[in-house]
């Protein structure tokens, strides 16, 4: 492939990838309504769709990168330039995505501590009127042998 293909390549990889990146940015905005309306499946649905694409990019990218290194000499320096530009603004994109999904699992782990601790306390308030309800004296069909 000559040169020229390779950055144009590279563009459209860089292009998608930052676009894909906004997408799923923006997403994190909606996150909060996803998860008070409680439709979980719908999340991991989601979330593997996301993890799938995001799969597949990188395994072009993978190709392309080998491709540019075998080539990177032979590229002229304002395309470098412009493909570097791109991607520095994927790895921007990337970081505040990160930071985003370490605030959702934050979030998360904070309600499923606070789902734990209702559970616990359901249990032991139920627990606690078994013992206070059954009579401190026999059952009324007891018959005391010794009597």
């Amino acid at each position: 492939m000559n040169n020229v293909s390779l950055s144009e390549r590279m563009k459209d990889y860089f292009t998608r990838q930052i676009n894909w990146l906004d997408e799923l940015v923006i997403g994190f905005d909606s996150l909060e309504i996803d998860l008070a309306a409680n439709d979980l499946r719908r999340l991991m649905d989601k979330q593997a769709e996301n993890a799938k694409k995001t799969q597949d990019l990188e395994l072009e990218f993978s190709a392309l990168w080998k491709e540019w290194e075998a080539s990177y000499g032979s590229i002229p320096e304002s395309e470098r330039e412009d493909i570097a530009a791109m991607a520095r603004r994927a790895e921007e994109l990337s970081l505040r995505l990160a930071s985003l999904s370490e605030n959702a699992v934050n979030r998360v782990e904070e309600e499923l501590t606070e789902v734990k601790d209702a559970i616990l306390f359901a249990r032991r308030s139920r627990e606690n009127m078994r013992r206070y309800s059954q009579d401190s004296g026999p059952d009324p069909g007891f018959m005391d042998k010794k009597a």
